[in-house]
């Protein structure tokens, strides 16, 4: 009887855990949505050059990183981390496995994050997001970490958590839904600054700052 309390107590925890993930998918997905759209989109970057803003490029950069950052650390490792790992460290418990919704839906989520954890897209973003907390040299790292990592490291991450609201359960969490209406409101936010972009740049030029 013990045994079973403890094990309803580990999978509470676990189901805490991945609810608190959740809030940091959306988050990607909505960061996601911001950089696709601004990061090499011709529309949006022709606006940004003929206006000349010159901030541009700090706010692209701080979406990359955040984005970067939100990921990464969910396939860190530490027995502390909201993580992945520390998910599934509770769910390989044989004595919480009989309590889980669906185990085969478990054992998918475990096996991709295995397998995510160790690709190629992965390792390079958490290995540039490492280089970033420490303030050394990225450029290489720059390299390594390719435009569509963070896209590809996403798909994953949405398909890992929707397998364990399956084997949990917990959600659903209507990533499909939040994903159209991110798009939409990341194209409307860069939509606007292209519109107003115009007038910025008369104020550059009056103010001195345009570049010539």
């Amino acid at each position: 009887l013990m045994q079973n309390v403890g094990a309803k107590t580990e999978l509470t925890k676990a189901k805490t855990l991945a609810e608190a993930i959740n809030k940091e998918v959306f988050r990607a997905i909505a960061l996601r949505s911001s950089w696709v759209r601004c990061a090499n989109s011709k529309d949006v970057l022709t606006a940004i050059n003929g206006a000349k803003l010159i901030a541009f490029n700090v706010i692209r950069e701080a979406i990359h990183k955040d984005l970067v950052f939100t990921m990464t650390k969910l396939f860190d490792v530490g027995k502390d981390d909201l993580s992945f790992h520390r998910i599934f460290r509770i769910l390989e418990d044989p004595a919480v496995l009989p309590l889980l919704a669906d185990a085969q839906a478990c054992a998918e989520a475990n096996a991709r994050y295995r397998a995510v954890a160790d690709s190629k897209h992965c390792r390079s973003l958490r290995l540039l997001r490492n280089k970033m907390l420490a303030h050394n040299d990225t450029r290489g790292v720059q390299q390594t970490a390719k435009y569509g990592h963070e896209v590809a490291l996403l798909k994953d991450t949405v398909w890992i958590t929707t397998r364990l609201s399956t084997a949990l359960p917990a959600g659903p969490f209507h990533y499909e839904a939040a994903e159209r209406v991110w798009d939409d409101e990341a194209n409307r936010f860069w939509m606007a600054l292209i519109q107003g972009s115009g007038s910025a740049g008369k104020v550059l030029a009056t103010d001195g700052f345009s570049q010539h």
